[in-house]
């Protein structure tokens, strides 16, 4: 009963027209749907989201989901965690599973759960990929397209297939001056 509530709230966000003043109150009905959302969150249209994963994914003040916003996080405990102020761009994917390379009888390839990390500030182009077990540091920028499969430090621009760091940011004092 509880995951068909869950998805009755998740599918009532999704389904509210593409409008600013319904993109920022749609995370009410995820935050009912058990998504752990702070308020001032704007989703600026559907996201994709198992019901019985909603408790799996923490989502930090001021953030950004834009259109198709997708987290597969279906083990409680490897969650998803986006920090505060971060955006993601459209048909952006953050995967906490993945599946062993070697096919093994009896067994299949099996899988390999690991949580994701996007600390406070981080901004997530269109169409970025993030893999299991990887950490975006503050501040730090991802080129749209990019597959990021492993941990980006803080205050860096990265991107490619997979994703390399291009290079530092300028600090806010140093954009300023």
């Amino acid at each position: 009963m509880k995951t068909i509530l869950r998805s009755i709230l998740i599918s009532i966000g999704n389904s509210l027209p593409l409008a600013n003043v319904f993109s920022r109150h749609r995370y009410r009905f995820y935050r009912l749907a058990g998504i752990d959302m702070a308020k001032r969150i704007f989703v600026n249209g559907p996201i994709l989201i198992a019901a019985e994963h909603t408790e799996n994914l923490i989502i930090g003040a001021g953030t950004f989901l834009n259109l198709g916003s997708h987290f597969g996080c279906p083990n409680a405990n490897e969650k998803i965690r986006v920090g505060q102020r971060c955006a993601l761009g459209p048909a952006c994917r953050l995967e906490t599973v993945n599946h062993g390379l070697v096919w093994e009888l009896g067994i299949g390839r099996g899988t390999i759960t690991k949580g994701i990390v996007l600390e406070d500030e981080v901004w997530l182009g269109a169409g970025v990929t993030v893999l299991p077990g990887v950490r975006i540091g503050e501040g730090s920028v991802i080129a749209a397209g990019a597959v990021v499969t492993k941990d980006v430090p803080a205050g860096v621009l990265a991107g490619g297939v997979p994703c390399k760091v291009i290079r530092e940011l300028p600090s806010s004092a140093q954009s300023v001056s």
